[in-house]
């Protein structure tokens, strides 16, 4: 459950409601705190009760400290 995010959650709704075929992507990008991950569980539980398959990534800011041997 996610309050207050209703027209957010239908236009996300909405972009995978437009599948080609079975198939479609879902690219959700903010900045920290906007609550990314809670509309990506709502949509998650959603596709998989769908019996859809449903796989998703993070992506983690550049180490510009790592130093190599």
């Amino acid at each position: 459950m996610v309050i207050g995010r209703d027209d957010e959650l239908a236009r996300l709704r909405a972009m995978l409601g437009r599948r080609v075929g079975n198939r479609s992507a879902l690219l959700l990008h903010g900045g920290y705190g906007s609550g990314k991950s809670a509309l990506l569980r709502v949509l998650r539980a959603e596709e998989l009760a769908a019996g859809r398959a449903v796989v998703s990534a993070t992506a983690e800011p550049l180490e510009s400290s790592v130093e190599f041997a």
